[in-house]
């Protein structure tokens, strides 16, 4: 511990502020770029720095990657070269951030394949179809192994709901890893099993509007901590046209409506600027021709 005057700083933090001082410029550039990370090598001393939580696991990663490990050396069985020695010289500059902002997977038609084997054998559970923390925590750290960043969890009717199983939240949130739904899926709920839940009467926002939103607020208030990406717009319980509207102008009508009540939730519990929080919309199926017949997405 070192003390002078009025102030008080640690050893940790002196070598930090160093580096900071030395190295300003390339800290700099870390802050202007997301999920960015520096590897540098000096005076023997290695330094990885990320500019953010992201941006930092896949500098650890990278040294991962140079020892010799595969990013699928789990899911594949791939074998870890073998090295006697790993030299990273003085003098090593390495600085690089991503060009695509989200970059992930679709969890999609798990049905006969990962789905019995999460429940059944990996991460045995009483529940039928429920896919755990620790199955996600094999695909988030494969997620980061190769630089990914986003995950749309399983969701057909054969899988229990992302986050009506404890501990998948947290291990999203742990692993660092952007959330987002599918389709069919508007702000983080999955209506195919989570409307039987926590819905009451129809899933039809045009004649029970009341309700559907309700639906949607409690799983706002409950990620406003995580990183996620918002679908707007609705569907159907599933992969079906939406309730309560029959024509084009009728579900125009709804979804310019729905639009609004969405970017309003985000605004109340969220952030005041709706353009900060991620969205997307996805005008599939019978909303392509909504979308077709002069739909503006804000």
């Amino acid at each position: 511990m070192h003390i002078g005057g009025n102030y008080c700083y640690s050893t940790a933090f002196l070598r930090i502020r160093g580096f900071y001082i030395s190295y300003k410029k390339f800290i700099e550039d870390l802050k202007n770029h997301k999920e960015a990370y520096a590897i540098q090598v000096k005076n023997d001393k290695i330094y990885i720095v990320g500019s953010e939580k992201r941006g930092t696991a896949y500098g650890i990663l990278e040294i991962s990657r140079r020892i010799g490990v595969s990013p699928w050396e789990w899911w594949a069985d791939s074998h870890i070269a073998k090295k006697t020695t790993l030299t990273l010289k003085n003098g090593l500059n390495l600085f690089e951030h991503p060009s695509v902002v989200h970059r992930g997977i679709f969890l999609n038609d798990e049905d006969f394949g990962i789905n019995p084997w999460s429940y059944l054998n990996y991460e045995p559970s009483k529940t039928k179809g429920q896919m755990g923390p620790k199955t996600h925590a094999r695909i988030f750290e494969l997620l980061l192994r190769l630089r990914a960043n986003t995950f749309w969890p399983a969701m057909h009717e054969v899988t229990e709901a992302f986050y009506q199983t404890a501990g998948n939240k947290e291990m999203a949130d742990k692993y660092g890893i952007v959330m987002g739904t599918s389709h069919c899926e508007p702000m983080m709920r999955n209506a195919n099993t989570e409307w039987k839940i926590d819905g009451k009467g129809n899933y039809d926002y045009v004649n029970n509007r009341v309700s559907v939103l309700k639906f949607w607020e409690e799983r706002v208030k409950q990620l406003k901590n995580s990183d996620n990406i918002y679908t707007l717009g609705i569907r159907g319980v599933h992969d079906g046209k939406m309730q309560g509207a029959n024509t084009l102008q009728e579900q125009k009508d709804a979804i310019i409506s729905i639009f609004k009540d969405q970017r309003d939730m985000i605004k109340n519990f969220l952030n005041p600027d709706v353009e900060k929080v991620p969205q997307v919309f996805i005008p599939y199926k019978e909303v392509l021709d909504v979308y077709n017949m002069g739909l503006e997405v804000p």
